[in-house]
C-alpha cells in the first residue's frame, strides 16, 4: 500500500492552521477570547492536534508497512489517537453546555464557569480521556508476515481490543444522547426569544458560537456512527467490515478535528479579527523591515565615492 501524498498533505496544513488559530487565541489580549468558551476550545483544541498527528502515524505505518521496530511509537499513538477521541467527545460536550448554560442558565453563568471550575473540567478531561485507553499501555500488539517477507501491524490483542470497543461504544452513547439532548434544548429556548423579539438584543456572537456548537456536534456524530459500526463488526466477528470501517477512521477523524478550526473562524467575529489584525501586523512589520534597511545601503553606496 502505497503512502498517501494528499492526505498526508492536508493533514500537514490543517495542523498549521490549528496551530495557527490556537496561537491567535492564546496570545490574544481580547477579554472575549479569554472566556471559558475559548478557554474549552483551547483545550479541545490540544487534544485534536495530538489525535491527528497520532493518526496520521498510525496511517503512515500501515501504508508503508512499516515493521515491528515501530512498536514502542505505534503504541502510544494508538493511546493517543484514542485518548485524543474521547478529549475531543468530552470537549465538544463541555462547550456545547457552556453554549447551554449562556442560554438556558443565564444567571447561573458565572457561578458555573469560573476560571477554578474551568481549570478542574480540562484537568479532570484529560484524566478520564487517558485512563480510558492506557490499558493498551500492556496489551499485545499482532503483526503479520507478508508474501513479500515484510511485517505490518494488525491490531493487537482481543480481549484488549474488546475493551477498547466497548469504551468506544459506550462513549459514543453518552455523547449522543447528552449533546442531542442540550442542542435541543439550545434550539427551543433561541426560537422562544426569537418570538419575543429578545433574539435581537442577544450579541450577534453568541449566535455565532451557538451555530458552531451544534455544527461541531453534528460532525462529531458522524465520528460516533463510525466507532458503533465497528464496535457491531467485532462482536458479531465481521472481520471483512471491521477492516473496511476502521480504514475509514482516519478521513472521518480529519473531518471532525477540521471542523472546529475552520467554522470558529467563520462565525466568530472576534476571533476574525483578531487573526486579520495578527496577518496585518506581520505585514507592517515586514514593510518597515524593508523601508529601514534601504537607507543603509544607499549610505553604503554613496560611501564607496
Amino acid at each position: 500500500m502505497a503512502l498517501s501524498v494528499i492526505h498526508t498533505t492536508i493533514e500537514s496544513l490543517l495542523v498549521v492552521f490549528y496551530i495557527f488559530v490556537l496561537f491567535i487565541i492564546i496570545s490574544s489580549k481580547a477579554k472575549t477570547l479569554k472566556n471559558a468558551f475559548y478557554t474549552l476550545f483551547v483545550a479541545t483544541g490540544i487534544a485534536d492536534l495530538i489525535s491527528l498527528c497520532a493518526c496520521c502515524f498510525i496511517r503512515v505505518n500501515r501504508e508503508l508497512g512499516l515493521g515491528e521496530e515501530f512498536r514502542f511509537i505505534m503504541r502510544w499513538c494508538l493511546i493517543l489517537s484514542g485518548a485524543g477521541a474521547f478529549a475531543h467527545f468530552i470537549g465538544n460536550l463541555l462547550i456545547t453546555f457552556n453554549r447551554y448554560s449562556n442560554i438556558c442558565l443565564l444567571n447561573k453563568y458565572e457561578l458555573i464557569w469560573t476560571r477554578k471550575n474551568i481549570f478542574v473540567i480540562v484537568i479532570v478531561q484529560y484524566i478520564i480521556s487517558f485512563a480510558a485507553f492506557f490499558h493498551i499501555f500492556k496489551a499485545e500488539m499482532i503483526y503479520i508476515r507478508n508474501e513479500d517477507g515484510t511485517v505490518t501491524y494488525n491490531g493487537y490483542e482481543k480481549s484488549f481490543d474488546i475493551i477498547s470497543t466497548c469504551t468506544y461504544f459506550g462513549g459514543c452513547l453518552i455523547y449522543a444522547t447528552v449533546s442531542a439532548y442540550f442542542n435541543v434544548r439550545i434550539l427551543v429556548k433561541w426560537k422562544r426569544w426569537s418570538k419575543n423579539g429578545r433574539s435581537l438584543q442577544h450579541r450577534h456572537e453568541d449566535k455565532g458560537l451557538m451555530i458552531y456548537t451544534m455544527l461541531v456536534s453534528s460532525c462529531t456524530l458522524l465520528m460516533c456512527a463510525q466507532m458503533i459500526i465497528r464496535s457491531v463488526a467485532t462482536f458479531a466477528d465481521m472481520k471483512a467490515l471491521k477492516f473496511w470501517i476502521s480504514m475509514q477512521y482516519f478521513w472521518i477523524n480529519d473531518v471532525m478535528v477540521s471542523i472546529p478550526p475552520f467554522f470558529l473562524a467563520l462565525l466568530s467575529s472576534d476571533l476574525r479579527k483578531e487573526m486579520v489584525d495578527c496577518i496585518r501586523c506581520y505585514k507592517l512589520q515586514n514593510l518597515l523591515r524593508i523601508f529601514a534597511t534601504r537607507p543603509n545601503r544607499r549610505r553604503s553606496v554613496v560611501g564607496k565615492f
